[in-house]
């Protein structure tokens, strides 16, 4: 892979990321009421663990062939 292609995939993913911790922030801010507001971090960092938590179990499974084959299709 060209090096300018992977410098502007790394760019693009950095942007994406910091786009989606900026949006979360803010929807939390509206979601908390004003007491709340300093534990609002606390609360984006938990939902974010959660998520890679359950998104990892969920997605590890398929990567085993055993799993497919006797879950997902007949083997060949």
């Amino acid at each position: 892979m060209d090096i300018g292609k992977l410098l502007g995939l790394g760019i693009m993913t950095m942007f994406a990321t910091t786009t989606l911790d900026v949006a979360s922030d803010g929807w939390i801010i509206t979601l908390v009421d004003k007491g709340y507001y300093p534990e609002a971090s606390t609360f984006a960092t938990i939902g974010l663990v959660i998520g890679i938590f359950m998104a990892s179990n969920f997605l590890i499974p398929f990567n085993s062939v055993e799993f497919c084959n006797e879950y997902i299709y007949s083997e060949p």
